[in-house]
């Protein structure tokens, strides 16, 4: 799976410390559900319907862009969603994700780097461009946290979603609102 490793370190290095978490656009809930499995508290959030049988979830369904949060949390993540939106758009969910963290929580973003980055769906080349960070963009926008963990790489080689084998430039980067 897509940043299974990467997964695996957020997990692993931020679970033992939460009550709580914020999965922002949860797909198919592997996030949510591996917290959940360590007894957090987990509210998941994705723009498409989803059903989770498991007693420490709880799915709101909303866009990224339009969600309002009355709650702050341990963690709040982002896993390979913020390259859907433009960079104005990601911006403002990552101001969010800062706004709903609690003092010493942590924010992880999982996501397509600047080696990803392409022109706009619709070909227009005075479009916003979407979110394709580098980390030098994310060390900028979390500059008043701890970064804990910013490590950039490659995917295996592999096929997936019907396309023929390929790899994706992904950055893990996780920091902490100190």
């Amino acid at each position: 799976m897509l940043g299974e490793e990467q997964q695996e370190r957020i997990i692993t290095h931020v679970a033992p410390r939460l009550d709580n978490a914020l999965d922002l656009g949860c797909g198919d809930g592997r996030f949510a559900k591996r917290l959940a499995w360590t007894g957090v508290d987990v509210h998941a959030v994705d723009k498409e319907q989803k059903s989770f049988d498991h007693p420490n979830i709880s799915f709101t369904q909303a866009d990224l862009t339009e969600i309002t949060l009355d709650d702050s949390y341990d963690l709040v993540l982002a896993a390979f969603v913020l390259h859907f939106l433009t960079t104005s758009q990601a911006n403002q969910v990552i101001r969010l994700m800062k706004q709903h963290t609690r003092p010493q929580g942590y924010n992880a973003l999982l996501c397509m780097n600047e080696g990803e980055r392409q022109s706009p769906v619709n070909n227009d080349e005075s479009a916003e461009p979407y979110f394709y960070p580098s980390m030098e963009d994310l060390n900028e926008i979390y500059d008043d946290w701890q970064v804990i963990e910013q490590r950039a790489t490659q995917t295996p080689l592999k096929a997936h979603d019907g396309l023929p084998p390929h790899r994706h430039d992904i950055t893990l980067f996780i920091t902490q609102n100190a």
